[in-house]
């Protein structure tokens, strides 16, 4: 069996689809991944092969204008949709398997006229609800090349009622998998996404156990802070604001001691460095769960998840997209505290606050990390049931 899986650019969206070419490789198909160069090492590692897509059809050639960055996928599947549809035709593939992100994976399975499973992305991400919000969304600037891509895509290739934005409704009528553990949507949120099986977003367990609760020092001691990647692209300002509050309110006390990650971005860092707090361009967030008691988020999916899995409890301060709702629901797990609304004001105080609030859950985090950890370990261990599933369909 043949199997082609897409993802774009963007790091996250990759690794989400990951776990799925990882476990159809281990299941003996024929896996091909149409992505970006870079990530040709992990492909070939877990005995998939990689195909360069953005090499030779750059996603800069399609659009430079449009915004947010993800409208750019749409315009690029309208751009180069003749080109990719003839070199997958090729492989002959029997399924294909795609981040929503990356709509062109919609396309060519329409084209070839087989199977195709959609990654989703995001928590609770119904279309009905976020794309008309998008046209009161300050960031939306959309460019004549995507308008044109547009007409491609409707005129050329069949897709109705496509829109700049639909990479947040690129489902399959086959199957959609969701990138966390069936607790996390309600019964009434599930049709949006249907036929659904759930999937998760972590790797697979590799052996770096998780702490257990009981060894999180209570007070909490050891604060690890992260605005993600996404943040800094939009909303710099409120991901910066944020964790200057914290590095104000881990400074002022000598019980506390912080590591800062700035997510890769290219940021003025001045006045977050203290003798207890350490900022780092770049970490690895796992390892620095492992060893943290409060992880101070902006609740992106896969780091809220990554938590889950070590145990750590959250103070969230969501900014965007996604990350309002999966706060609200962590919180409601009673898994994670508010800091402020998204993108609100925070100060040192406040931090303080959210600290005391968790420190007073006492035993009762205990046991909601503990059903969380084991919710995520469940998901996982599903996954060869999903990808039976996945098989079937093909």
């Amino acid at each position: 069996m043949r199997v082609a899986v897409f993802a774009m650019g963007d790091a996250n969206h990759f690794w989400r689809t990951h776990t799925v070419t990882r476990a159809l490789a281990e299941a003996g198909v024929d896996v091909r991944v149409y992505s970006e160069r870079r990530f040709a090492e992990a492909v070939a590692a877990c005995g998939a092969t990689l195909v360069d897509l953005l090499t030779p059809y750059p996603l800069e050639r399609a659009d430079r204008e449009s915004r947010p960055l993800p409208v750019r996928n749409v315009t690029w599947a309208g751009r180069f949709a003749a080109e990719v549809i003839r070199t997958v035709e090729a492989f002959a593939p029997d399924l294909v398997v795609y981040d929503s992100y990356a709509v062109i994976g919609r396309v060519v399975g329409r084209a070839l006229g087989v199977p195709y499973v959609c990654v989703l992305s995001g928590h609770n991400m119904d279309p009905a609800r976020v794309i008309p919000a998008m046209a009161h969304d300050d960031r939306v600037v959309i460019s004549d090349a995507c308008r044109a891509a547009l007409a491609v895509l409707r005129n050329l290739h069949g897709w109705a009622d496509v829109s700049p934005f639909s990479y947040f409704e690129a489902f399959s009528p086959q199957l959609n998998l969701a990138c966390q553990p069936p607790a996390f949507l309600t019964e009434a949120e599930r049709p949006a996404f249907a036929p659904l099986a759930f999937w998760g977003s972590l790797p697979s367990p590799d052996g770096r156990a998780p702490r257990l609760g009981a060894e999180r020092a209570v007070p909490p001691r050891r604060i690890y802070a992260s605005m993600g990647t996404m943040s800094w692209r939009y909303y710099a300002p409120a991901a910066l604001g944020a964790l200057r509050a914290v590095a104000e309110a881990v400074a002022r006390r000598r019980d506390l001691e912080a590591v800062i990650s700035l997510g890769d971005a290219a940021v003025d860092a001045a006045g977050l460095e203290h003798p207890n707090v350490r900022v780092e361009r770049w970490v690895d967030q796992r390892a620095q769960l492992a060893a943290a008691d409060v992880f101070v988020t902006h609740s992106g999916m896969n780091s809220a998840h990554e938590a889950l899995f070590h145990r750590v409890p959250m103070v969230s301060y969501p900014i965007f997209g996604d990350q309002p709702e999966l706060s609200a629901r962590t919180c409601e797990f009673g898994l994670a505290v508010p800091l402020a609304e998204p993108r609100g004001r925070v100060t040192a105080d406040d931090v303080d606050a959210a600290l005391e609030r968790l420190a007073a859950q006492g035993a009762a985090l205990d046991d909601a990390l503990a059903l969380a950890h084991a919710r995520e370990l469940e998901v996982v261990a599903a996954r060869p049931a999903v990808v039976d599933q996945i098989l079937a369909l093909a």
